[in-house]
């Protein structure tokens, strides 16, 4: 079975499978709440955060057996490479994405906002958001974007 088949579509076989979600921003706040959630309902998490140390913290608060944590930027194509070959490696599927990734780098209006911080709010927040629903779509799960996307198979 080949990487795209695995995060594509469920095959007989796995429909009583636990179900994984990958949820972006999740070291702690909305994200970290809904990976717990997910996590009381007897699924399993990967969850993405900037800073590793209070990423491994929440995947102990978690449960090391339940969650896995990869560290890094959302808006790095690099990076989310690496946490869908990661959760791939670790749980061997995929089946939702949560992506819950923020910032706020500025108070105020956005009329008065530096042309070079707008651009950071749209690199941090949106074009992840853009590429996880052309993921999931891809994959022909159903997907929103707004302030938070979601897909699920």
């Amino acid at each position: 079975m080949t990487e795209q088949d695995t995060a594509q579509g469920a095959t007989a076989a796995d429909a009583g499978a636990t179900k994984v979600t990958l949820v972006t921003g999740a070291s702690r706040g909305i994200g970290l709440a809904v990976a717990q959630a997910l996590v009381a309902k007897g699924e399993r998490v990967v969850i993405t955060g900037r800073d590793s140390d209070t990423l491994e913290q929440a995947v102990k608060q978690l449960g090391e057996e339940s969650a896995l944590g990869v560290a890094g930027k959302s808006h790095d194509e690099a990076h989310r490479a690496e946490v869908v070959e990661r959760a791939l490696e670790r749980f061997g599927r995929i089946d939702g994405l949560v992506n819950n990734v923020g910032t706020n780098p500025a108070f105020g209006s956005m009329l008065d906002l530096d042309l070079s911080v707008a651009r950071k709010i749209l690199d941090i927040i949106w074009c992840p958001r853009w590429a996880g629903c052309s993921w999931c779509t891809g994959r022909g799960w159903p997907s929103t974007a707004g302030p938070s996307s979601t897909c699920r198979r």
